[in-house]
C-alpha cells in the first residue's frame, strides 16, 4: 500500500491482484458495473476513511445506491463519525462510480 499515493495492490481470493486506487479497480466487478468494489472499499478503510467498515455481504452489492451510500456518509459526517475531507473524498469515489 502507498499511503501517500492512496493506491494499492489487492490479492483476491482466487489468487488474482487488483490495482486498486479510490476511483479505479481492475477488477471484473468494478470494470462491468463503475460502482465502487469491495477492494476499493478496502482501501478506503485501510487508509482510515471508514472506521466502521462493515462485512461485505454479496446480496448487499447488488443492492448498491449510490444516493443511500451517500447519505449514510453524510450522517456520519454530522456526528462528527468522519471528517469533512474524509466525506469529500469518499463521496468522490462513489460519484465517479454511478
Amino acid at each position: 500500500m502507498d499511503k501517500s499515493e492512496q493506491t494499492c495492490i489487492i490479492s483476491g481470493s482466487k489468487g488474482s491482484r487488483y490495482a486498486v486506487t479510490l476511483n479505479d479497480c481492475n477488477c471484473y466487478d468494478f470494470s462491468m458495473r463503475s460502482i465502487p468494489c469491495k477492494h476499493i472499499y478496502s482501501l478506503t478503510n485501510e487508509l482510515g476513511f471508514i472506521n466502521d467498515f462493515p462485512e461485505l455481504k454479496k446480496q448487499a452489492v447488488a443492492e448498491f445506491n449510490a444516493t443511500d451510500e451517500m447519505r449514510r456518509f453524510y450522517s456520519l459526517f454530522l456526528i462528527g463519525a468522519i471528517s469533512v475531507e474524509k466525506y469529500i473524498r469518499i463521496a468522490e469515489a462513489i460519484q465517479k462510480g454511478k
